[in-house]
């Protein structure tokens, strides 16, 4: 059931429509937290909707998350990010492998990011590292 804020419906009351024939509707701009999926608990900034995709950009990392619009609020609060967990911190030297060192870029949700890994595909810097408690 919905009651409508427009003027020429204003008489109308509360109409009832079916769940599958209603969708949420974002506009450039709007600041939305991600409730559901891959990037849920992220918030960020609407930057363009196409279809029933909304790309945003995230608070913390600048990066650009795609999202259906069904998986995300609006929202007025913004993640602040960490910089450091544990024995980490950003800038910190790290050893990845016995060939290989990095400097921490980013701690997100206790995974941490090296230099190396930021150049590579997010997906598989992810399975392909520990993830720090």
């Amino acid at each position: 059931t919905i009651v409508p804020n427009h003027a020429d419906l204003k008489n109308a009351g509360a109409l009832d429509f079916p769940s599958r024939e209603l969708r949420k509707i974002f506009k450039d701009g709007d600041h939305v937290r991600v409730i559901h999926g891959k990037y849920e608990g992220e918030t960020g900034l609407v930057v363009r909707v196409d279809d029933n995709v909304a790309v945003i950009v995230a608070d913390t990392t600048y990066s650009e998350m795609k999202v259906r619009p069904r998986d995300m609020q609006l929202c007025t609060e913004m993640n602040s990010g960490v910089d450091s967990q544990g024995m980490y911190q950003i800038g910190d030297v790290v050893e990845v492998d016995q060939q290989t060192i990095g400097y921490i870029v980013r701690i997100e949700r206790g995974v941490r990011q090296d230099s190396n890994t930021a150049r590579q595909d997010s997906v598989g810097a992810k399975q392909r590292y520990r993830q720090e408690t």
